[in-house]
């Protein structure tokens, strides 16, 4: 199988990116403490590596980190420059050390805003489930 670099082209965010015009590729980040200590098995991996597959994507990493602000930052930012698309998971629940989504606005340089009906809809979600 013939490998083909591809360029790198920079997003609105300053993150360098492979061009997604060949090939589509991910990386899976499992976040969270609660996973390293072994005290929460990690399903979404599994799952999303199969689903990946199905589609057609080529994983190249899966990769569990903390929740540390700049190792998510790091790693957000090496993944991003070798694959066309990065996924998260965990890190983003009602526990007191979830940094997710503050590492990946500081990753692309954002700031992180609250959007009220998106807001109403997860809440109005999470009645409806509980």
């Amino acid at each position: 199988m013939e490998s083909r670099e591809r360029p790198l082209d920079e997003t609105a965010g300053g993150a360098m990116t492979r061009d997604s015009s060949n090939e589509s590729s991910a990386g899976v980040l499992i976040i969270g403490n609660e996973v390293l200590s072994g005290k929460v098995e990690d399903t979404n991996g599994p799952f999303l590596i199969r689903s990946l597959r199905e589609r057609g994507v080529h994983l190249k990493e899966s990769r569990v980190i903390g929740d540390d602000i700049d190792s998510i930052t790091t790693a957000v930012r090496g993944l991003s420059a070798s694959v066309t698309h990065v996924i998260t998971t965990g890190g983003i629940g009602p526990t007191h050390d979830d940094v997710t989504i503050e590492a990946i606005a500081k990753c692309f340089g954002r700031s992180v805003v609250r959007h009220p009906e998106l807001e109403r809809r997860l809440n109005a979600l999470e009645a409806k489930i509980n």
